[in-house]
């Protein structure tokens, strides 16, 4: 019987009815504490003013749609002597369901529209009866979970910097230096150019505690962008970011692959034409994304050229 309420430490289930027309199961419980805790001066109190009973809704559960039915208390402080509404760690103030199924939402929400996510919940949950969900409520606990997301992020120091320009005018030689959060994967800050001083300034600007925690930087490898972190974060890792070895080797192996190109040309083989046809497309897709027709193509390709 517990089995629904695992998570929820606020509550006792007291007894429980199933609904088959609908196929839910409603839980009445109990709410462990005897005391309230006064938000106004923080004095706990007892002393009970009203009752309301709330009926929240809650994670599925063998199928089964399910509500927990409880009396939310309204205690009277006995040092300011205001009325308060007593809060539960697992149901946010005034919200009709529980904040794990919030967490549902939101997690589902990441795969799919809010208008397929309501007509799931509709669907399945009974809420076409019961709640009448529809996609705007949806929406609105999908971006309140996702801003306080972001606020938890944001209070965390960042490990793992990225070090990026952008052109700031096309054909003007002018640049911004972008600071980036790679775990977080999210903007820290826009610096005005790219020089090294200018780096090397807003580094030293962050607290030696975020300095300290920073281990690794990735960037284009620009001796300016090295020595600054060099000279600021000397524990950190330099790693060079994809896009610009990924860059560089391309440069190179398309170098390469136009000289090697030349000589297959003159070479006295039947049908070469045919075989070098889309040479360079399966040279530089990943081996695993080819097919079985262009992974023999590739193996004729270095049967031809063994340096290849």
């Amino acid at each position: 019987m517990s089995l629904p309420l695992m998570g929820l430490r606020d509550f006792v289930v007291e007894s429980y009815d199933i609904d088959e027309a609908r196929q839910e199961s409603i839980f009445c419980c109990r709410i462990r504490t005897d005391y309230g805790l006064c938000p106004h001066c923080r004095s706990v109190s007892g002393d009970i003013h009203q009752y309301k009973r709330r009926r929240v809704r809650d994670m599925m559960c063998f199928g089964r749609t399910i509500y927990l039915v409880f009396e939310i208390r309204r205690f009277r402080c006995p040092k300011c002597h205001k009325v308060f509404t007593e809060s539960l760690d697992s149901i946010a103030f005034n919200q009709q369901y529980t904040r794990r199924f919030e967490q549902m939402v939101y997690q589902e929400c990441l795969s799919q529209t809010f208008q397929d996510m309501a007509k799931k919940l509709d669907l399945c949950f009974g809420y076409r009866v019961a709640g009448k969900m529809n996609w705007h409520t949806i929406e609105r606990i999908f971006y309140e979970k996702a801003s306080e997301q972001f606020q938890h992020s944001a209070k965390q120091d960042p490990r793992i910097l990225g070090v990026d320009e952008i052109s700031n005018r096309k054909g003007h030689k002018q640049y911004l230096l972008v600071i980036s959060d790679l775990q977080r994967k999210c903007v820290i800050e826009v610096l005005p150019n790219r020089l090294k001083e200018t780096l090397v300034n807003w580094l030293y600007s962050l607290p030696i505690r975020v300095r300290e925690n920073i281990c690794v930087v990735s960037m284009d490898l620009w001796e300016p962008y090295k020595q600054a972190i060099q000279e600021v974060l000397p524990h950190a890792e330099i790693v060079a970011d994809r896009y610009h070895v990924m860059k560089n080797l391309n440069k190179v192996l398309d170098k390469a692959q136009r000289a090697i190109l030349r000589v297959l040309r003159r070479l006295p083989v039947d049908d070469i034409s045919s075989t070098l046809k889309g040479f360079r497309w399966v040279l530089l897709k990943n081996e695993d994304n080819l097919d079985a027709d262009k992974k023999q193509k590739l193996q004729s390709i270095y049967v031809l050229s063994p340096l290849l």
